[in-house]
């Protein structure tokens, strides 16, 4: 009798991963996640119609006790509780809200936070971190505007008709109409032409002075730069890295996706990527 063996693993794109949580819907599934050790997508579910629907795609189900609809709530009751220097965002590996306050927040706005997330139990975990959230962005090419304004370039870019620009963020070029290559701002790069912050956070900024290079680059500061040659959407449990002009290159994984951040004074910024 020949030896049993297990059925080959098929191995589930980020897009079919992402795809499937949706089509299953918020309250059957709670994210999904890229196991790196088994090298396959877990997906995590609430109910047994969900888990078996995951198997036959390919992907490993795992039953959580939240579904996303519900840890929504719980992002909803602490954007209600409006306290600046909080960041928060699902965590599929925990199947939790993970509430992060800085050291701006006070005892007393975290017992309004406790207070306000209370319902909710162990599915959401406040945890503080050092230091404060702010709207600096470290990394890149530095950029400069007038006032002693510095920012970092982020990506370069084209658009079909060959005109470059670079994408930074839009903090940076909100209220700030041209930028420089130097801090005496006598190297022109272009204008901004595009900003959305708060709710958002992007900038565009066009290359007007055919002087200044604009390679598809990211210097890594090791003597070496890394080629971009495509972009995709982020998942959890990815690899990847980051560099920077003041920190140098780092490495680490995502954690969550869709994470908020308020900065307080009614700026509020969605859709970031927590690693």
């Amino acid at each position: 009798m020949p030896t049993a063996q297990a059925a080959p693993t098929v191995k589930v794109s980020p897009e079919a991963a992402a795809k499937l949580t949706k089509t299953l819907g918020t309250t059957s599934t709670a994210g999904w996640y890229y196991d790196a050790k088994a090298e396959t997508a877990v997906v995590n579910v609430t109910t047994q119609k969900a888990a078996q629907a995951v198997r036959e795609a390919g992907a490993v189900p795992e039953f959580v006790t939240y579904s996303s609809a519900h840890l929504a709530k719980a992002g909803d009751a602490t954007k209600a509780a409006d306290i600046a220097g909080t960041a928060w965002a699902v965590e599929p590996k925990s199947n939790t809200l993970v509430v992060s306050i800085d050291s701006s927040v006070s005892r007393a706005e975290l017992a309004k936070l406790k207070a306000a997330t209370a319902s909710y139990g162990d599915a959401v975990t406040i945890k503080r971190v050092s230091g404060t959230f702010n709207k600096l962005l470290n990394g890149g090419t530095a950029i400069y505007a007038s006032g002693g304004w510095r920012c970092s370039a982020g990506f370069n870019v084209r658009n079909s008709a060959g005109t470059y620009y670079f994408l930074t963020a839009g903090h940076c070029t909100d209220g700030y109409p041209s930028w420089y290559t130097n801090s005496g701002l006598t190297t022109y790069i272009g204008p901004t032409v595009g900003s959305s912050f708060p709710t958002n956070d992007y900038g565009l900024v066009r290359y007007d002075n055919a002087n200044v290079t604009r390679p598809g680059t990211v210097n890594l500061y090791n003597g070496t730069s890394q080629d971009i040659t495509s972009a995709a959407n982020a998942y959890v449990g990815e690899a990847v890295k980051r560099s920077g002009s003041t920190t140098g290159l780092h490495s680490g994984t995502v954690q969550a996706l869709n994470a908020t951040v308020n900065y307080g004074g009614g700026d509020i910024v969605y859709g970031l990527i927590q690693t």
